[in-house]
């Protein structure tokens, strides 16, 4: 309270900021006291969920590794049961010691050989043949399942006739037996057995392949699972029996599946808490995706706070040095700041002549101030906005775009809504006092103006824009994407109804309206604002308040070429837009040519007009004179007006291609120049695209478009090429530069930008391929 007392009756203004900077730093050591307890909660619980997902994660990598080791297995029994030469054999009876047949299968027996399987915990593989009671393995060839049931392979667990109805009893694919096993008479030890059968016809049995997995060594991949720790890790088949288990901890036994609660294993990644022998254990879970198989983890929840007693001591420490250096930091962070903002109010005073008031009460003063300003500045940005949208719908009416591209991007800038199927244009008259002929007092004209523009974008909403011409004149342009001609036509009339009838009942004024013809593309909407002129014209001569184009009855009986359409016509031919330049071509054709109500001297003047707009352009521009001289001076009087007509398109045409070569070649020196300035500059890390559209005179957004049409590669992938080709020089001299020179060199602030941006060209790191080099 002394603090700011002392503010607001202008006492001792050093503890003004000051003091409440203080007051504030301290009070937010003193929260971040609080805060420790609750960050030492959420990083106690991050670390042990940490923990838990690195736990998890190893469950997957197992589950991942050992799947990619039994579709090994699983392939070379394959491929081993599809062996021609080997499956021969399925079908002959006991051999003999020395019978023809022998050498033979000694061949087969050496193809055994180049089939590796890349498993480390396999033991051996053997074929067995049931017809010729033969076995044979890598190693060597044995006649007669019992002796070698006796010498090679036995099975303490199973029976020889059990052994033998599990390898012929029934077709085999994928199936893992849990049997203890001696090879070589060794010492029995647990294996898993792969059965893979193999059929001689319908459903009998010829043979089956078995590899011998020895358990110890999937057990050792299980163990990496729990470490030292108190934990059991399993693998569960599809029939909820065990594959195999291990223990980290011999003191306790492994708990029985129910204890786990297995019965139904069917989530990937799914984790659960359970009690084992009275203790929360967390169960983790990860299924098999090449098998039914399930690998399963528990451990004791107390296994995965180990972690956090470490973090215990670090919390403390941490709380302590808040304390010490929280009060510190607030008194020097509240003197650096207050600093600045008491010399910013000592400024704003003086300018302001507001000596007598508090720090606060200019500061507040001076932001709505600035605030205020803001505002202006972007209610004036908004004008802007509209002043060139108007100017844009005035050049657009006027015809003065020759290439829909300009229009489009200069939309871009806008909010102009002109991307419909259909467009056309509607010019409203305003009367005053019932008077037709638009008279009336000034005062009263604008006001009526005002009103029936606010009317009217009512009724427009989103289906196009308005502009008033004059203070009696609005035109609309209404952007159209419905379906049929006729349903486009029936709307126009009903904004049209609608603007009429509310001007004349709810206002009190009179509105003429003409509507001109559809057009699909902006470019072409100064025809639709013609005809709309003409439509309203027509209104003042008639009893109708809205008409249409296309209903105005008569036609003119002489020649069609106003300046506009020249104005078009010349615009298009010197851009090189040769279908535009053809389709008014036409149109000018069939409005005068193709007319028969016009004479032929209309046609013939017509025709004269038209040549002498070829003359103009060639006058103007060298490049399209050679065009101009073609087209003969005077034309003979027995040559019909076609084959004038064809005259004068061939050299509009001849026009447009040499325009679309000259754009061609100055692009062609524009791309050189434009690649001989990267060339120069690429060592320059503050090259930019926008830069280089700069100084070739370009816009910054077209400028990219412009390039990659040329170059068929994007700016910033040509910039990289070539500055890792100079990289890549560099490299090759083998100078001794270290790569933060070498970065350095060709434009990059970073080592790291720099070999991310070599891999990505040339696919290796730039070590690599200095070492190469």
């Amino acid at each position: 309270m002394k603090l700011r007392y002392a503010e607001r009756t202008g006492g001792t203004q050093r503890y003004g900021f000051f003091g409440r900077f203080l007051v504030s730093y301290i009070l937010l050591m003193l929260v971040s006291l609080l805060v420790v307890g609750l960050v030492y909660s959420q990083v106690v619980r991050k670390v042990q969920t940490s923990s838990i997902e690195n736990r998890l994660l190893m469950l997957e990598n197992t589950s991942t590794v050992l799947d990619a080791y039994f579709i090994s297995l699983e392939e070379i029994a394959t491929q081993i049961s599809h062996n021609p030469v080997l499956m021969g054999y399925l079908f002959k009876e006991r051999l003999r010691a020395g019978s023809a047949d022998v050498w033979p299968l000694i061949r087969a027996h050496k193809n055994l050989r180049a089939y590796t399987m890349t498993i480390p915990f396999r033991e051996t593989f053997y074929i067995f043949f049931r017809q010729s009671e033969m076995v044979m393995s890598r190693q060597s060839i044995h006649y007669g399942f019992e002796h070698h049931y006796q010498y090679v392979l036995s099975l303490p667990d199973v029976p020889i006739e059990e052994w033998h109805a599990m390898l012929f009893g029934q077709p085999r694919t994928g199936d893992y037996a849990r049997l203890s096993a001696s090879v070589n008479l060794r010492d029995p030890e647990r294996v898993l057995t792969y059965i893979h059968t193999i059929p001689a016809h319908s459903h009998v049995v010829g043979g089956s392949i078995v590899v011998l997995i020895r358990e110890s060594r999937i057990e050792e991949m299980l163990r990496q699972l729990i470490g030292p720790n108190d934990g059991w890790a399993y693998i569960v088949n599809g029939a909820g029996q065990i594959v195999t288990s291990v223990s980290g901890s011999g003191e306790r036994e492994i708990p029985h599946l129910d204890v786990l609660n297995l019965a139904s294993l069917s989530s990937r990644g799914q984790m659960s808490s359970i009690l084992v022998d009275g203790e929360p254990t967390l169960k983790m879970v990860y299924a098999s995706q090449h098998s039914d198989w399930h690998y399963v983890v528990a451990a004791p929840e107390r296994v995965f706070m180990e972690p956090v007693r470490r973090v215990q001591e670090i919390v403390a420490l941490m709380a302590l040095l808040a304390v010490t250096v929280g009060v510190s930091l607030s008194w020097y962070l509240a003197y650096r700041n207050a600093q600045p903002l008491r010399e910013i109010v000592t400024l704003l005073k003086s300018a302001g002549g507001l000596s007598t008031a508090s720090n606060y009460d200019v500061m507040k003063r001076s932001v709505r101030e600035l605030v205020e300003s803001n505002k202006k500045l972007m209610s004036l940005a908004d004008e802007q906005s509209r002043a060139l949208e108007a100017s844009m719908i005035h050049r657009l009416l006027r015809g003065d775009y020759a290439d829909p591209g300009e229009i489009s991007e200069l939309s871009s800038f806008t909010d102009l809504r002109l991307g419909g199927t259909r467009l056309v244009a509607l010019l409203l008259a305003i009367e005053t006092a019932g008077d037709r002929t638009h008279g009336g007092r000034s005062e009263e004209i604008h006001l009526a103006r005002a009103i029936a523009e606010k009317a009217l974008r009512g009724l427009l909403k989103d289906s196009g824009v308005l502009l008033v011409l004059k203070p009696i004149e609005i035109v609309v342009v209404m952007s159209l994407s419905g379906g049929s001609r006729d349903e486009d036509r029936q709307e126009v009339q009903v904004l049209a109804d609608s603007a009429v009838r509310l001007m004349r009942d709810e206002v009190g004024i009179n509105v003429s309206v003409g509507i001109g013809g559809f057009v699909r593309r902006a470019i072409d909407l100064q025809d639709s604002f013609k005809q709309a002129e003409q439509a309203l014209h027509a209104c003042a001569h008639s009893h109708e308040n809205i008409l249409w184009h296309g209903d105005i009855s008569g036609h003119s009986k002489f020649f069609t070429y106003p300046v506009e359409l020249e104005t078009r016509l010349m615009g298009y031919t010197v851009a090189g837009n040769r279908g535009e330049v053809t389709r008014l071509l036409r149109r000018l054709y069939d409005s005068n040519l193709g007319d028969e109500s016009k004479s032929e001297n209309d046609g013939r003047y017509f025709l004269r007009q038209l040549a002498g707009t070829v003359y103009r352009i060639g006058r103007d521009h060298e490049h399209l004179a050679v065009a101009a001289e073609a087209l003969p001076t005077a034309f003979d009087d027995t040559m019909g007006e076609v084959d004038w007509f064809s005259h004068i398109e061939a050299a509009f045409e001849m026009m447009c291609r040499l325009a679309e070569e000259h754009r061609t070649n100055r692009m062609n020196r524009l791309i050189r120049d434009i690649e001989e300035y990267l060339l120069n500059n690429f060592h320059r890390p503050e090259l930019t695209v926008v830069e280089v559209a700069e100084h070739f005179d370009l816009s910054p957004s077209y400028f990219p478009q412009f390039f990659k049409e040329q170059t068929g590669s994007s700016f910033r992938t040509y910039l990289e090429r070539i500055r890792i080709d100079n990289a890549c020089d560099i490299l090759e001299q083998r100078n001794g530069d270290t790569m933060e020179a070498v970065a350095g060199a060709i434009g990059y602030y970073s080592v790291r930008s720099f070999r991310r941006a070599f891999k990505r060209t040339k696919g290796i790191p730039p070590a690599q391929y200095f070492r190469s080099a």
